[in-house]
């Protein structure tokens, strides 16, 4: 992982994350493209999914599901600007118990949000 902190802005932007294939070569995963200000998938994740596939039992397949879910989780605390402690960690649990009504939740939140503009949290809006 190759991070950058801007020092004007405090913020920290992850540049690159790459792995070590078997041969000792650097495999980059992700990329962030600086004029669009977005992460660029460049490759496979090639030896985490060996590893998955034979430590887990996770296929290829599942492997970029679950990346698909885990993006989609993190990109509702993004929108909703949920950042305390308890209340991701109420999120991540709901994400590990039931995934199916947390994100029957977070259709129902961001479509609420679209709507008023004013939704923070599941549910009923704690924050």
């Amino acid at each position: 992982v190759v991070q950058h902190r801007d020092r004007k802005s405090g913020k920290r932007v992850t540049l690159q994350v790459a792995e070590m294939t078997d041969s000792g070569d650097e495999n980059v995963i992700l990329q962030y493209n600086l004029k669009e200000k977005k992460h660029v998938f460049k490759n496979k994740p090639t030896a985490l999914i060996k590893k998955l596939e034979e430590f887990q039992g996770i296929s290829e397949k599942e492997f970029f599901q679950m990346v698909k879910e885990r993006a989609i989780v993190l990109e509702y605390l993004a929108k909703f600007n949920i950042s305390q402690i308890d209340d991701v960690g109420k999120i991540i649990n709901g994400y590990y118990k039931d995934k199916e009504k947390l994100f029957n939740e977070i259709s129902l939140n961001t479509k609420k949000k679209d709507i008023k503009g004013d939704n923070k949290t599941l549910n009923n809006g704690n924050k």
